[in-house]
């Protein structure tokens, strides 16, 4: 008859065949939901403070922000779907595995609403081109990546999707004819492609630090036998 290891008795098998697929322990899986909660409260609030406050303060700004939905309608839909994902995330029946998936389509969605409201209003390009230097794409895709603990092709995955979001965008307005600026594709490709697929390559190194740091943290905290349970909740069931 095989006898048990050490690890086999300390570490019910259930609980072992539960690791949960990012590879970082629980604890740090609740932290990462409640940054979360956080950024998509964030995203809704700066939203909210760059269009829709204004409307709702100046008579010329509410006309303007009213006559047509494509002004008002990716402001309202990134604030209402921030919102809705924020609420999942105080959802206890949820696990918090699937709620990071949601936060990853989140990631997509959101990158997708920046992109609309900066580039799909066409009254912008009479004024400048408002493709000078990087869409604030660039910035929400970095730091998402950096705060959402994922499998690296789920991260890829959705990272290369945020980053599609400029080119289609700036692309379809081209195609329907809402402006008359034209520009050749080898230049489109290094304004709206190339820079953000450097954002899509460079945002895995840092989540890589990230997650290396989390880990020596966790492993740094299991050797100090010293220390409380409270202080390493994650490790736990290896006292």
């Amino acid at each position: 008859m095989k006898t048990p290891s050490s690890a086999e008795t300390l570490v019910p098998r259930e609980k072992a065949q539960r690791r949960p697929v990012t590879g970082l322990s629980p604890d740090l899986l609740a932290q990462s939901a409640r940054r979360l909660r956080i950024l998509a409260l964030l995203y809704a609030f700066v939203f909210f403070m760059s269009d829709p406050l204004q409307a709702i303060l100046f008579s010329e700004e509410r006309a303007r922000f009213l006559a047509s939905p494509i002004r008002w309608a990716p402001s309202t839909i990134s604030i209402a779907a921030a919102l809705l994902v924020a609420a999942l995330t105080l959802n206890r029946r949820i696990a918090v595995e699937t709620v990071l998936t949601l936060g990853l389509v989140f990631d997509v969605a959101a990158s997708f609403g920046i992109a609309a409201a900066q580039f799909l209003d066409a009254s912008h390009y009479a004024v400048e081109r408002p493709w000078v230097g990087l869409s604030w794409v660039a910035v929400w895709m970095s730091s998402f990546t950096v705060i959402i603990p994922s499998p690296p092709r789920r991260a890829l995955a959705a990272a290369l999707a945020s980053a599609a979001s400029v080119p289609l965008m700036v692309g379809f307005v081209m195609a329907i004819d809402l402006t008359p600026l034209r520009i050749s594709a080898f230049r489109f490709f290094f304004v709206f492609v190339l820079p953000y697929l450097l954002v899509v390559l460079i945002a895995p190194k840092i989540m890589s630090g990230v997650r290396h740091s989390a880990l020596a943290s966790d492993e740094r905290m299991l050797n100090k036998p010293s220390l409380s349970r409270r202080y390493c909740p994650s490790m736990m069931k290896l006292w």
